[in-house]
């Protein structure tokens, strides 16, 4: 009678290879995760930057023309700031000059007021905006309405109640 070695060699992964895929697909989820944080940190410090030079352009816009951009009369922006102002010899955008940017309308002209000053960087009309929806939809008009965000959200520079809801006694 002949015994046979019947031995056999298990296929599979051993634990240290395992642990070293392991390993990698750490590093790489840390890597991912850590770019993404990096990406976040980095528009928001675009967001910060572009509100400065949001701050700045509205307070050169008040010492120059003696006006809230926005909340200047259109007729009073065409002769100040010139043909630049959307709708002169029409009806050119511009607000009621009661101190506030309190109408939609007026939300939306403060950004063609300050690019037509040459206060801000960019090309906006400020036409179309008058309600939230509008507004909101302003930086995908072509031409853009109202400037974005870092988050390609709408900037606004406005008094209004009816920030988040799009409801309210603003029109």
């Amino acid at each position: 009678m002949m015994i046979m070695n019947t031995t056999r060699k298990q296929a599979g992964f051993t634990l240290v290879e395992i642990a070293i895929v392991l390993v990698i697909i750490g590093l790489l989820l840390g890597g991912i995760l850590k770019g993404q944080q990096l990406i976040n940190s980095a528009r928001v410090r675009n967001m910060a930057d572009q509100n400065s030079g949001v701050q700045a352009a509205y307070f050169g816009f008040i010492d120059r023309f003696r006006q809230i951009p926005g909340d200047m009369p259109g007729a009073a922006a065409c002769a100040a700031i010139g043909s630049v102002v959307t709708g002169c010899g029409g009806t050119p955008v511009g607000g009621n000059q009661n101190g506030r940017i309190d109408t939609w309308v007026e939300a939306g002209a403060v950004w063609n007021h300050l690019s037509a000053s040459g206060f801000l960087n960019g090309s906006y009309t400020g036409s179309g905006t008058t309600s939230a929806a509008t507004y909101i939809a302003g930086p995908l008009a072509a031409p853009p309405a109202v400037p974005a965000n870092a988050f390609q959200q709408a900037i606004m520079l406005a008094y209004t109640d009816d920030y988040e809801a799009g409801t309210g006694t603003a029109s």
